[in-house]
């Protein structure tokens, strides 16, 4: 469990990764109507490509997932040379 300086600085560090997000998010929310964003997620461009988006999202969370969880079981359970 984190105590101590090292919790601060990972709340610190959360913080500011959370507002790195959330600054240029409500910029541009702020910036168009409701209206607007609903008449753009309207249009086929756009919806195509927020698919595409999500589509590579998945497929690379998957990918990581498939790949990632067995190399972590290896990296914590085995030893071997290079570690």
């Amino acid at each position: 469990m984190l105590r101590g300086p090292l919790l601060w600085s990972c709340v610190v560090a959360s913080v500011i990764l959370l507002l790195f997000v959330l600054i240029p998010l409500s910029s541009l929310l702020g910036q168009r109507p409701v209206q607007s964003i609903s008449e753009a997620l309207s249009d086929g461009q756009v919806t195509s490509a927020l698919l595409l988006s999500l589509e590579t999202a998945i497929l690379t969370a998957l990918v990581c997932l498939i790949l990632g969880t067995p190399l972590a079981y290896l990296l914590a359970r085995a030893e071997f040379t290079g570690k």
